[in-house]
């Protein structure tokens, strides 16, 4: 009886160790987060926001602006409230230089979208008004590099916004004209329907790439907070693969495309239908490149408006 008393108490303890303490147990808190990581994301409307479609319909939390200002602003906050900004590249790099702002550039996310309107080539050569707009940003700066603006037959004339320019090409107050997709082809269509006749007559961003010997200039580009956890870090990659995934998606489907745009409404993305999107979408030049990759396309541009310290610029 003894003996068996031992091994009962024996068997007592071994069940006794093998109960898990409540102590012992991981926490919900303990573990890493199931949950995605959603990213308030700030950007303009335009070309530069049909960047942003994919990140959309991810969930992502993205606000889009008319203008510049409300970006600006944006970038000097003291208490940052967007993990990512998309921006014209020049307006962050110059910010992030000075060190006026944390945001760093990520990648660049558009490469351009100008182009020359006018009745035919023969116009360039022709004495006649040509419209512009962007005096002194990025319109301007590319014109200005890749023509000979001393040299044209044609009475420059700056105008404040595409919009504007538009507003004189279909109005016969000028025969040449500067313009950003999709706004190029919204004209062309606006002109046929009463009766004239307009065509691109130029690229602009094959002109840049013959003139400087670059793959093209980062007209905007993706720029995210320096304090971002290691959680936001990771969702921004992840955003990134989003943005590149609906772009590839897109180029092989116009219809999609169009009916994305519609869905999210043109006038929210700031462009004129989902069916010009469709049709002007390869000249949007849209293309989600790592900004450490393509330090001599940002050289090359950023110089033009005084950025030189590319290294204060990329994020890391």
């Amino acid at each position: 009886m003894k003996k068996i008393g031992m091994l009962l108490l024996a068997a007592l303890l071994v069940a006794g160790c093998s109960t898990a303490s409540p102590a012992a147990d991981p926490t919900p808190s303990s573990q890493p987060s199931s949950e995605p990581v959603t990213l308030k994301i700030l950007g303009p409307t335009g070309a530069p926001a049909l960047s942003l479609i994919g990140a959309m319909q991810q969930g992502q939390d993205v606000t889009l602006v008319d203008g510049t200002d409300v970006l600006q602003a944006a970038f000097v906050n003291p208490t940052p409230e967007y993990d990512v900004i998309v921006a014209p590249s020049n307006l962050g790099a110059k910010l992030a230089e000075a060190g006026n702002t944390t945001y760093k550039m990520k990648a660049v996310v558009t490469w351009g979208n100008l182009y020359l309107v006018a009745a035919s080539e023969q116009a360039l050569q022709q004495e006649g008004t040509f419209a512009a707009f962007g005096e002194n940003a990025v319109p301007g700066k590319v014109l200005s590099t890749v023509m000979d603006i001393p040299a044209l037959n044609q009475e420059l004339v700056w105008y404040n916004s595409v919009a504007e320019v538009q507003a004189a090409m279909l109005a016969g107050q000028a025969q040449v004209a500067l313009m950003a997709e999709p706004a190029a082809t919204a004209t062309i269509s606006k002109a046929a329907e009463n009766g004239v006749q307009l065509q691109i007559v130029m690229d602009l961003q094959q002109q840049w790439q013959q003139v400087t010997q670059t793959e093209g200039y980062p007209q905007a580009a993706l720029f995210v907070r320096g304090d971002l956890d290691d959680a936001k870090a990771a969702a921004v990659d992840t955003l990134l693969d989003q943005m590149r995934d609906y772009l590839a998606q897109a180029a092989s489907d116009g219809e999609k495309i169009q009916q994305d745009v519609e869905a999210i409404g043109a006038q929210t993305l700031g462009v004129p239908s989902g069916a010009i999107i469709a049709r002007t979408w390869p000249r949007m030049n849209l293309n989600i490149v790592s900004a450490s990759e393509v330090r001599p396309e940002l050289e090359a541009f950023l110089n033009l408006f005084g950025v030189t310290e590319i290294n204060a610029v990329i994020a890391e």
